[in-house]
C-alpha cells in the first residue's frame, strides 16, 4: 500500500492511496495470476498517539474475479519510534470480511516533521 495523507485537523487526516493484494487461497484453486488484484482507496485516519484508527473505501482497478468492485478497510496503527508504524487491519467487501492484514510502514522524515509540528 502506498498512501498520501493531508492533515485536516491536528488529530484527523484525509488519505488517498494505491493498494496491491495477493490472495494465496485463490492461487491454490486457479492460476497464480488471478490471485493478484489492485485498487485505489480514499479514507480518514484519526490519531490518538501513539495509535491511529483508519477507515478506507476503495475500488478495484484490476481484479481477475469480478464478483466485487469495491472494498473497505478498518485498521489500527501503532506509530513506533521515529518513522515506523505497525498496522493490523481487516479488509472486507461490504459486510463480508475478506482477510486480516498485517503491515509495517515508513514515513519519510520531511513529511513526518511537518505532521508532528501540526499535531502539537
Amino acid at each position: 500500500m502506498f498512501e498520501i495523507q493531508k492533515l485536516i485537523w491536528h488529530t484527523y487526516c484525509f488519505t488517498i492511496g494505491v493498494d496491491m493484494f495477493y490472495d494465496a487461497s485463490k492461487a491454490l484453486h486457479t492460476n497464480k495470476q488471478t490471485a493478484f488484484s489492485a485498487g485505489v482507496h480514499t479514507g480518514v485516519e484519526v490519531y490518538y498517539m501513539p495509535f491511529s484508527f483508519l477507515m478506507h473505501i476503495g475500488v478495484y482497478t484490476f481484479h481477475a474475479h469480478a464478483e466485487h468492485q469495491f472494498f473497505n478497510r478498518v485498521a489500527l496503527r501503532y506509530h513506533a519510534r521515529q518513522s515506523y508504524c505497525i498496522q493490523l487491519g481487516l479488509k472486507a467487501h461490504a459486510t463480508t470480511a475478506d482477510f486480516l492484514e498485517i503491515g509495517i510502514g515508513y514515513t519519510f522524515p520531511n513529511i513526518r516533521n511537518s505532521n508532528n509540528e501540526a499535531k502539537k
